[in-house]
C-alpha cells in the first residue's frame, strides 16, 4: 500500500482484514510520513492472520516502535530512511 497522505481513512480500512502479508511506504523513495499512529496500531494489531510486515517511513515518530510491540509476524522489516 502506497500512502500519499497519512490519515486515519486508510488504516481504519484495513481493520479486521484477513491480510497475511503488508508492505506500507509512501509514494516516493524517501518513505512514508506518519502522523496517525494510533489509527495505524490499532489497525496492525486487528491483523490476526497478518505474518509478513514491511514499514518504509521518512522518520522514526512517537509510537513507531509501540505499534509493532506485541504483534504476532513471522517477518518484520522496517526502514526508517531519514531523507
Amino acid at each position: 500500500m502506497h500512502v500519499w497522505k497519512d490519515s486515519p481513512g486508510p488504516w481504519k480500512a484495513l481493520r479486521g482484514l484477513n491480510i497475511e502479508s503488508l508492505s506500507l511506504s509512501g509514494m516516493w523513495i524517501e518513505g512514508m510520513r506518519l502522523n496517525h499512529m494510533e489509527s495505524l496500531s490499532e489497525s496492525l494489531s486487528s491483523l490476526t492472520q497478518l505474518g509478513t510486515l514491511s514499514i518504509r517511513v521518512k522518520e522514526d515518530v512517537p509510537g513507531l516502535w509501540e505499534a509493532l510491540r506485541g504483534l504476532n509476524v513471522k517477518s518484520l522489516s522496517l526502514d526508517i530512511t531519514n531523507k
